[in-house]
């Protein structure tokens, strides 16, 4: 009985095989991200002035996926009803708006809306196939809503109206990307309205070095000289003062330096407009010191210091990190060995707040930290 063989089928398979199997290849695992967004607060905001107050919040994300490939994440913010606000246990309204850019030109929305889009963040996977990275939502409350009460206003993102989005950019744009793997990741807004009454600005204290009679007119008509200036002592100075706590009981509180726009010296006894609140020397524009002139509240000159770092720092940083001096390759390497040598995403590990030397340094430590059971690279690289 004849029989007929299948060889040339066969071999016509096997090649197709070999043929499309790189390709498949070549498209490598899908990528995986996690996020999470810290809330956002103005703190206390003064509406009687008509004045816009800004905040901002802190997009964090970790991504892995190909090295070869670049991850495009399209974070998408609703916009109910085509405006934001914040509400108060009454419902009165507090209006805000979230930006893409620091100048607050660009509205961070939806890439479910046809008019109002979110940015996109292209992010490179490179050979760790890890990323971490940060982006920052900047917060603004509309200006000229004097009419708003005082009161504590909240809102909240969440659930189908923060849908984050991401994949291979080359699988298209955020509006083909959107339909994809996405999670929702909710994001709180609040601030404190202060009432703008009296006791919220500063009471300056008459001069208590010097006499304030301006003169007097006689008879004539005409305005006699005062009497000249005397110097007080420290004594009369405090008595002064007392009296004048006691002719302004209750509006005596010094205004917070916050929004001050720089930094306050300490008081002096001999400023013109430093007068005694609490048995502190305090002023509006100096920070209160005790009878020995040291800090009444040190946390206060601390919490400036800070500020003042914090600033130094964002500039110093905004050229020096890992990720601007060895490219995303080399940082996200670095990184990545960071992560595993602390065992979790770690603040210190953040390829665009931080130097290399400072990822290195603190990989060093969580090696150390691990002992004998650290991974292999503790010994190699960073012994």
């Amino acid at each position: 009985m004849k029989t007929h063989g299948s060889g040339p089928s066969l071999t016509v398979v096997i090649f197709l095989l070999a043929l499309f199997a790189p390709a498949a290849r070549a498209q490598g695992p899908a990528p995986q991200c996690s996020f999470n967004i810290t809330n956002i607060s103005f703190g206390t905001v003064d509406v009687k002035n008509g004045r816009p107050y800004d905040a901002t919040g802190t997009l964090n994300y970790v991504c892995t996926g190909d090295s070869r490939q670049i991850v495009r994440i399209c974070p998408s913010l609703g916009i109910p009803n085509g405006q934001r606000f914040m509400t108060d246990d009454a419902g009165h309204k507090l209006f805000f708006n979230l930006y893409s850019d620091e100048a607050r030109t660009t509205i961070w929305g939806t890439w479910y809306s046809k008019t109002v889009k979110a940015p996109a963040i292209d992010i490179p996977i490179g050979r760790s196939e890890r990323v971490t990275g940060t982006a920052t939502l900047y917060a603004r409350v509309d200006p000229s809503q004097q009419s708003v009460p005082p009161g504590i206003y909240k809102s909240s993102i969440s659930g189908g109206n923060s849908a984050f989005a991401y994949n291979y950019t080359s699988q298209g744009s955020c509006d083909a990307i959107k339909s994809g793997s996405r999670v929702s990741i909710p994001v709180s807004i609040t601030a404190r309205v202060s009432d703008g009454g009296p006791s919220s600005q500063p009471i300056v204290a008459p001069d208590a070095t010097h006499t304030t009679d301006p003169g007097s007119a006689n008879s004539s008509g005409q305005v006699t000289k005062p009497p000249p200036q005397q110097k007080r002592s420290f004594w009369q100075k405090m008595s002064d003062n007392a009296a004048y706590q006691q002719q302004h009981q209750g509006n005596n509180q010094p205004s917070s330096n916050s929004g001050s726009g720089g930094s306050k010296p300490l008081c002096k006894m001999s400023d013109s407009d430093v007068h005694l609140v609490d048995g502190n020397w305090a002023g509006p524009n100096c920070i209160a010191v005790d009878a020995n002139g040291k800090p009444a509240h040190p946390e206060e000159v601390q919490q400036q210091t800070d500020s003042q770092d914090k600033e130094r720092r964002g500039e110093y940083i905004e050229s020096h990190s890992c990720m601007t001096t060895m490219g995303a390759d080399k940082a996200n390497s670095l990184a990545d060995d960071c992560n595993k040598a602390t065992r979790s995403p770690h603040t210190g590990c953040n390829v665009q707040q931080n130097t290399c030397d400072e990822i290195k340094d603190a990989t060093k430590h969580g090696c150390d930290g691990q002992g004998a059971s650290a991974p292999d690279f503790c010994f190699t690289r960073y012994n």
